[in-house]
């Protein structure tokens, strides 16, 4: 069933990590409005996940929270079908993502649960990867057929039927927290850990660089001309390559520490986004979707490994949101709203995605120097800790 949850959920992200940008730039928005309605989700990753976490801590009832938050997102969203006003959108987005931002740290704490039980978390999660990938194949190339310009009602109305079938398989879940409710005292000494608070600077700058991709990417592949056939395909390959990454990190993990890891990831984002801005033709942007392998499928299995070395039982679902606050709020939020700026001031998101690159050389050097002092020695049974990827 927790296969079967990230297969759907994913499906709703698989529409609006890609098609979404493109359908509000139709509608009428400039890049700086469709950074602020982007930036709903960071802003409420600051402050929303900690409290749906530390509720589902103090209740021991992680599946039951996670059912209310399917729900709220699941009927918030509705209204989006019939809604073409910035203002209305926003005010219907902010309250969606109340509910829809804990939604992925709550699921992977479950799965959290279940890799210390002897299941590989890369084996669970990578059915997410595979609902993406499926999105992306059929809805890219029936967008194009429909409206080539990226502006069908259909994506809003596929965005609610994904949340809708999120919601439903989230009735099959079961879990329970740790034996003792937690308190204060255990999140005071997780934030004196060492060892996650780099991991937390880490993966908020290199959340930061990836706002580009997940906000304007497909938005930049349209603006060369390219289709949404095309756009989905981009995303199709990056899947692809990250689901690799995910099925073969149990095998990585055996042999090679996080740290090194953490660097090789790094350092491949570095030249991808370089890249990315250079390269004019749609064969080599597909190409270099191969590197999303490394960018998000190793790193966030690494990442995972290294929080759930960090965070005990009984504050999992807590410690999680305080890594989906850093990265997903803090990280994500500044990128975004750097993008959406750079977007409108070069007229293209390549200089977002040149900014990213040298950007992404702080992380790296962070790994190349204090992560081999700090790297935590981690169960090779459990790859597994908190939040994904790619937000709505």
């Amino acid at each position: 069933m927790l296969q079967l949850f990230y297969f759907c959920y994913y499906i709703a992200v698989g529409i609006a990590l890609p098609f979404f940008p493109p359908y509000l730039r139709h509608l009428g928005l400039s890049g700086r409005e469709i950074s602020a309605m982007l930036s709903m989700a960071p802003l409420l990753h600051l402050f929303a996940p900690l409290v749906w976490g530390w509720v589902a801590d103090r209740k021991r009832r992680p599946d039951l929270v996670l059912r209310v938050t399917c729900a709220g997102a699941f009927f918030v969203i509705g209204p989006l079908i019939v809604l073409r006003t910035m203002p209305g959108m926003v005010v219907l987005y902010f309250f969606h993502q109340v509910f829809a931002v804990a939604i992925t740290g709550l699921a992977d704490s479950l799965a959290v649960e279940r890799a210390r039980s002897g299941t590989d978390y890369g084996r669970i999660r990578l059915w997410g990867s595979l609902s993406f990938v499926l999105a992306c194949a059929v809805v890219g190339p029936l967008l194009g057929a429909r409206d080539p310009r990226g502006g069908d009602v259909l994506v809003p109305i596929l965005l609610v039927g994904g949340f809708g079938l999120t919601f439903l398989a989230s009735f099959g879940l079961r879990g329970h927290g740790g034996r003792e409710a937690p308190h204060m005292h255990d999140v005071k000494a997780l934030l004196r850990d060492r060892r996650f608070r780099l991991i937390v600077v880490m993966a908020s700058l290199h959340w930061a660089c990836l706002a580009p991709y997940h906000t304007f990417f497909s938005i930049m592949l349209q603006d060369r001309g390219m289709s949404s056939g095309v756009v989905g395909a981009a995303f199709v390959v990056g899947v692809i390559a990250e689901i690799a990454a995910f099925y073969l990190f149990r095998h990585i993990r055996t042999r090679i520490a996080p740290a090194p890891l953490l660097v090789v990831c790094f350092a491949a984002t570095v030249a991808r986004w370089c890249l990315v801005a250079a390269v004019p033709s749609a064969q080599g942007q597909i190409a270099l979707q191969l590197v999303h392998g490394l960018t998000y499928g190793l790193f966030w299995s690494t990442a995972l490994a290294w929080v759930g070395e960090c965070v005990p039982q009984r504050i999992r679902a807590t410690g999680q949101a305080l890594f989906t606050t850093a990265t997903f709020g803090v990280g994500n939020l500044v990128g975004v709203l750097m993008s959406g700026w750079l977007y409108d001031t070069f007229h293209g998101a390549g200089a977002a995605f040149l900014a990213a690159g040298f950007l992404e050389i702080v992380p790296l050097t962070l790994a190349v120097t204090v992560g081999r002092r700090l790297c935590p020695v981690t169960h090779d049974a459990l790859p597994p800790a908190p939040p994904l990827p790619e937000s709505l």
